[in-house]
């Protein structure tokens, strides 16, 4: 049976232990007190106090570290004021300990396990968030939940979390994770490019997926959890090596004839003159210009982050853009590049968002109507500079400029064949021969 603490302050009748219910006092003492919690501490199997808090529908146990009353009590009000401010999620990133959320013996199910697994993942939020929910798609997929259009909003998409969050988390195997793959891809055999998608789509989901469910990760959540992806071999490829369907000539024609004196130009030529990702383009301040070396600093500031630690360098531009750009600071008023009404810094943990999010639409229905097709037109731009300098200058050169980790990615993915170079048929074909 669980022990309490010897402390003066008693529940109220009919208020169970253990539980910080909204309205409800110890002893006339508010929730905001230490004395309210030192109340409700219990004991487990080991010496140190727990509580357990429910607040808005939900009920958890925290593990106090401690078993000393008073400083139980006082990090149990953290607690608590962490929830009530900040909201279950953050309470649970900071106070959650590896292993607490195997309780009574009851297995570790999806939700419990992403919960503890997101207080160990050293990632920015947005990947972690990525994370998690193509490894809920891959739960849903392989227990066969199926979700409408109310999965994406309120209530359908708490109804379809629910489900696969409860999912029991030892029930997900290799084999069937091996066999919901073979169906997924399988049901778009009959037209190769579809089947070529699910293929890249199925590799992004089990990437990302076994990232939260790394050696490391589970070993720091606890419980041992066996890996649900052992023996299975999973594609490292994203799609393929960058095809070029541009014709960057006509394309800057056009921009400069339609675009020029934008914001959506400046983006245009940054993309495609500089190689600059969406997000680097966003937060690029005219501080970060040298106008008198023609070159671009992309680095971590308080604006935005850099994709990775290695996207952190500098970039050469052509003195032409760098004209371009002194011609559009003159007429600026923003320490930004790209002017925006919005605030300076709106990030998010679950999603890239964009200080200047209507420049990049405009640019994107404008480069679909000129042919620049595919999900992402913006960064297709960035492909086509890496395979233009790659053919003027070299792989290398490219690789550096990009900021990619290694020249493999460069060499893989962006470094489309822009010269002809045709085997010489002397001596296989008479001249002039068809």
């Amino acid at each position: 049976m669980p022990t309490q603490p010897n402390t003066a302050e008693k529940p109220k009748r009919g208020t169970k232990r253990g539980h910080g219910d909204l309205g409800t006092t110890a002893g006339g003492h508010s929730r905001d007190t230490k004395s309210f919690w030192k109340s409700r501490l219990f004991k487990r199997s080991n010496s140190d106090w727990w509580v357990r808090i429910k607040y808005k529908s939900q009920d958890d146990k925290f593990a106090l570290g401690t078993a000393h009353a008073d400083k139980a009590s006082e990090t149990a009000l953290q607690i608590w004021q962490t929830i009530a401010r900040h909201g279950w999620e953050e309470a649970i990133r900071r106070h959650k300990r590896a292993g607490d959320r195997i309780l009574d013996g009851k297995p570790m199910t999806v939700g419990a396990y992403v919960q503890s697994a997101l207080v160990h993942l050293n990632v920015k939020p947005t990947t972690a968030s990525s994370y998690v929910r193509k490894f809920r798609t891959l739960v849903a997929g392989v227990f066969k939940i199926r979700g409408d259009n109310r999965r994406y909003g309120r209530p359908g998409a708490k109804t379809y979390q629910a489900a696969v969050d409860a999912v029991l988390l030892d029930k997900l195997t290799p084999d069937r994770i091996s066999r919901w793959r073979t169906a997924y891809i399988r049901d778009k055999s009959t037209n190769p490019l579809r089947r070529k998608q699910a293929r890249v789509t199925v590799a992004s989901v089990l990437r990302s997926s076994k990232s939260l469910l790394s050696d490391k990760v589970r070993a720091l959540v606890g419980g041992n959890i066996p890996d649900p992806f052992k023996g299975l071999e999973i594609d490292t490829t994203f799609g393929g090596r960058y095809k070029s369907m541009i014709d960057h000539r006509k394309l800057g024609e056009a921009a400069a004839k339609e675009l020029k004196g934008t914001p959506e130009y400046l983006v245009f030529l940054l993309s495609i003159g500089a190689g600059l990702r969406r997000a680097e383009i966003d937060g690029l301040r005219w501080d970060d210009i040298n106008f008198d070396r023609d070159q671009i600093t992309v680095a971590v500031s308080e604006f935005g982050d850099t994709k990775t630690e290695s996207s952190e360098g500098t970039v050469d531009i052509s003195p032409a853009l760098t004209a371009v750009l002194r011609d559009a600071k003159r007429e600026s008023d923003s320490p930004f590049v790209i002017p925006s009404t919005a605030p300076d810094s709106i990030a998010s943990k679950h999603w890239n968002r964009y200080r200047a999010d209507k420049v990049h639409k405009r640019l994107i229905v404008w480069l679909r109507q000129h042919g620049v097709t595919g999900n992402w037109p913006i960064h297709t731009l960035r492909k086509e500079y890496g395979s233009l300098l790659t053919a003027q200058s070299g792989i290398y050169v490219a690789s550096a400029a990009l900021r990619h980790s290694s020249i493999a990615l460069t060499r893989d993915f962006y470094a489309d064949k822009k010269q002809a170079t045709p085997l010489s048929m002397d001596g296989i074909l008479e001249e002039g021969s068809p």
